[in-house]
Order: C-alpha cells, then sequence, then structure tokens
C-alpha cells in the first residue's frame, strides 16, 4: 500500500491518495488500459522550417531534465508527438503521462 499526500495549490488542504498497489504498478494498470506508449522519436518529426529544427532541439535538451514538461499549442500541432519523442530520447525513463483537454 502506497499513501501519497496531495496538497491543493493555494489552499491549505491536504488530501490523500490511497494505492493498494505500488505506485509502479498503478501506472502500469493505468497505462494499459489508457494505452499510452510512445512510439514516436524526433527521427519521426520532419521539418525544413527553423522553428520546427529549434522544437526539435529544445525538446532534446530538455528530455534530461529533472522537471515535469508542460507542452502547449493548439489541436492538431504535435503536441503528442514531441511529448514522446522527449520521452524517448531522455535517459531518465519514467512513466510516460500526457493530457488533454484542459
Amino acid at each position: 500500500m502506497t499513501v501519497r499526500t496531495m496538497p491543493e495549490t493555494g489552499k491549505r488542504d491536504l488530501y490523500y491518495c490511497i494505492f493498494f498497489k505500488s505506485i509502479e504498478e498503478v501506472h502500469k494498470i493505468a497505462q494499459r488500459v489508457h494505452g499510452q506508449q510512445a512510439f514516436y522519436t524526433f527521427d519521426n518529426i520532419v521539418g525544413a522550417h527553423e522553428l520546427i529544427k529549434k522544437a526539435v532541439n529544445e525538446g532534446q535538451l530538455v528530455a534530461n531534465e529533472m522537471a515535469p514538461i508542460l507542452i502547449i499549442g493548439k489541436p492538431g500541432t504535435g503536441k503528442e508527438m514531441f511529448a514522446q519523442a522527449i520521452h524517448n530520447y531522455s535517459l531518465i525513463r519514467s512513466s510516460l503521462v500526457t493530457a488533454n483537454k484542459f
């Protein structure tokens, strides 16, 4: 059993989340159910425009940072592809978590 505290941003309230499996097992189950797997790499991102080349370069630079990465953009701009490419480029492989439609 794993117990994690989850403070609500900007408030003094504190929530607890109890997992009856290891957090790693919870991530595996979530990926199996949700189907999140990283298939794309930076080789899949093609484009001759300087902004695409710059985005790929910056994605490679941040791939091994020990911090979450937030990718924002309009629908259909390749956010999911970049998220997967960054995940696959990283030497620090933890679970890939993506969220859409905030």
